[in-house]
């Protein structure tokens, strides 16, 4: 209504067909535009999807060091294996960590420092 009202806007009665339907058009686009930016990722689809600047060697040597970890992880005593797993897989908070077992940051300090190493020892002996 307004580019009716303007001088200089629909120049002949003939041309106000083909305004609307430009104006719908791209009134469409804009709101595909709109959906497809806001539409999220499902979290899990992320990590299923390939490095695209990784080739095929470098992921299978990706899954062989995965596989290390995790056989490393299953020789470490129960707590220790619990205690790296919050940390550094789940990221869980260390104050959290401390509630679930009862000490203190100190003692987590020194329970940590004693899987790393165990960690460490399997990892560069094997």
């Amino acid at each position: 209504m307004k580019a009716l009202r303007q001088p200089g806007g629909i120049q002949s009665p003939g041309g106000f067909g083909a305004f609307v339907n430009t104006v719908c058009n791209n009134v469409l686009f804009e709101m595909y535009r709109s959906h497809s930016k806001t539409t999220p990722l499902e979290e899990e689809a992320g990590a299923a999807l390939p490095d695209p600047g990784m080739d095929a060697e470098a992921a299978v040597g990706l899954d062989e060091d995965r596989a290390h970890v995790r056989a490393i992880m299953d020789t470490l005593p129960q707590k220790e294996r619990q205690l790296l797993h919050w940390l550094f897989f789940e990221e869980a908070d260390k104050d959290e960590v401390c509630r679930r077992l009862g000490i203190d940051r100190n003692y987590l300090r020194v329970l940590l420092h004693r899987a790393k190493q165990r960690f460490k020892t399997e990892f560069v002996g094997s």
